[in-house]
């Protein structure tokens, strides 16, 4: 199994070099991407290289950020984009966009007439989070840890598995979600749904591309190199 990966590697760093050559150029390339960066920050710069580059076909499967983590050490993806902070030594990470999680409520709820609520009140306050082994789920349990606070303290109503299903959760709920600004600026915007300052808590991280220490090739540099130039 080790020699056949290695002989995919071979061949894919000369199929990008003789393209190199040729400046055209073509291939595959597996991305695995975390459902917050899949759904609300790859897909206009996935439109943008494949208008530059319409050659090389690009599969992106979505999965949450622990099953990105075991698909690129399988090899069953190229690259890796995910969220929170570095902490595997087998993986190169490479800072690519900073992110904010926020607290929303729908605005036909009552728990939305509140602009900002203490550490206190988000104790007590009905919750609707991400499922276990979420990227955007372990951020937030390290935000709450600083403040010596755990899940279990939390009044969490359900654990959903995607963003979207907070949000439409959210739409018949007196609760707040705990999501990125990425997923929901569009809905502050329209007026939806309305963001919720946590007095004392910021919960901050970074999308970062991975991909296994020593094994890159020029494909996916190219990709990630796009993406840093282009991204908003």
């Amino acid at each position: 199994m080790e020699y056949t990966e290695r002989a995919i590697d071979q061949y894919k760093k000369m199929e990008y070099e003789i393209g190199r050559l040729k400046k055209s150029f073509s291939g595959k390339l597996r991305i695995g991407a975390s459902t917050t960066i899949e759904q609300y920050v790859l897909p206009v710069l996935l439109s943008k290289f494949n208008k530059k580059y319409s050659d090389i076909e690009i599969l992106v499967f979505n999965h949450n950020t622990m099953n990105v983590e075991k698909d690129v050490l399988s090899h069953k993806i190229d690259l890796g984009v995910i969220e929170g902070n570095p902490g595997q030594m087998e993986f190169k990470y490479i800072p690519f966009m900073q992110d904010e999680i926020v607290a929303i409520a729908h605005v036909s709820q009552p728990v939305s007439k509140k602009s900002q609520i203490s550490l206190e009140e988000l104790i007590h306050t009905p919750l609707v989070l991400r499922e276990m082994g979420s990227g955007t789920l372990d951020v937030i349990l390290s935000a709450l840890q600083r403040h010596e606070i755990k899940l279990k303290d939390m009044n969490v109503k359900m654990h959903l598995g995607s963003t979207e299903s907070i949000k439409n959760f959210l739409k018949s709920s007196n609760c707040i979600g705990l999501i990125s600004v990425h997923a929901v600026s569009k809905e502050v915007a329209r007026g939806d749904f309305q963001i919720i300052d946590i007095d004392g808590l910021d919960i901050t991280r970074t999308f970062n591309f991975i991909y296994p220490q020593g094994q890159q090739d020029g494909l996916t540099d190219m990709f990630i190199n796009f993406c840093m130039k282009n991204k908003e």
